[in-house]
């Protein structure tokens, strides 16, 4: 049991991940899981190894929650082509002297006709084929030196008609952000975990390296580039580069691109961030150009901390 086993769903993933439609039955298994899932990763064409900003830090690198301070809740939606979308919520709170942090996703891929053998019958029915993805992670720095150190880990279930499979995953992830500030170095293993569900099929295993660099020490715009190589056995080498600029304290603008990813063009976005009284909300957005005239991905982000 695996998308795989069903043409529409491999396909439009591998497409997603690589661009290339002929590694469909070779990466398809669960690969929403490399897909950005928040409007700040997205608008930096999925870098972030190296840098944080909101809930979408824990499908990057869970060190960055330990950058973090207070209560944090955010919700993020993705909307692709013919009605997939992705939705998560994630919460994350000081704990154990670390941070601590719970998510959920869920991925719809739409109502889709049910046919048996023949193509060209009439369809048999409708079924709303779907993954959820429950994760735990934690964080928490080492020492004084700017050094911190995550780790997550995923429960998964996937349902296509009447069938449905399920697994465990783990991420870890290190950091290097010293106060300096203007540089920080990232690294990350995502998707370890064994076979997933009755079909053994092997989840997307990769690793990757990050950094980010700060200019504009007395500009009146802050600026940062975040750099991501991230490589596995299922996964070409992808490099993901993306701009910040910070306009003013509440306002952030993002521009990137995954030259990995043959399927996606430039993407771009922003963040707003306001307090009040002691609640900080932010919105954000962020649009991702498609390949093969499929249109625009878009995210939306609602952030509250505390």
């Amino acid at each position: 049991m695996s998308i795989r086993c069903f043409p529409f769903v491999g396909v439009f993933l591998s497409l997603a991940i690589t661009g290339d439609s002929s590694r469909a039955d070779d990466s398809a298994v669960l690969a929403a899981l490399g897909i950005p899932s928040s409007a700040v990763s997205a608008g930096r064409g999925g870098a972030g190894l190296a840098q944080g900003g909101d809930g979408g830090d824990l499908r990057r690198n869970p060190a960055l929650l330990g950058l973090g301070s207070g209560v944090r809740f955010h919700a993020a939606r993705t909307e692709w082509f013919a009605e997939v979308s992705l939705t998560q919520f994630s919460v994350a709170a000081p704990q154990l002297g670390g941070r601590g942090a719970v998510a959920i996703t869920y991925l719809g891929y739409g109502e889709l006709e049910r046919r048996g053998g023949d193509p060209t019958s009439a369809p048999d029915g409708t079924f709303s084929p779907s993954e959820v993805y429950v994760q735990a992670s934690y964080a928490r720095g080492l020492g004084e030196g700017g050094w911190f150190a995550g780790a997550s880990l995923r429960g998964l279930t996937q349902r296509i008609d009447t069938d449905r499979a399920s697994g465990v995953a783990a991420d870890i992830g290190l950091l290097f952000a010293p106060e300096a500030e203007w540089f920080a170095l990232g690294a990350g293993v995502r998707h370890i975990g064994p076979a997933f569900g009755p079909g053994d099929d092997a989840l997307p295993l990769s690793g990757g390296l990050g950094a980010r660099v700060t200019s504009g020490g007395g500009w009146p715009v802050t600026l940062r580039t975040i750099a991501d190589i991230e490589a596995g056995p299922l996964l070409a080498p992808e490099l993901r580069v993306g701009l910040e600029a910070d306009l003013s304290s509440s306002l952030t603008l993002r521009l990137g691109k995954n030259f990995g990813v043959a399927a996606e063009g430039v993407a771009a976005g922003f963040d707003y961030e306001q307090a009040i009284s002691e609640v900080g909300l932010g919105v954000g957005y962020a649009f991702t150009d498609l390949a093969f005239e499929l249109g625009s991905v878009h995210r939306f982000d609602l952030t509250l901390r505390f």
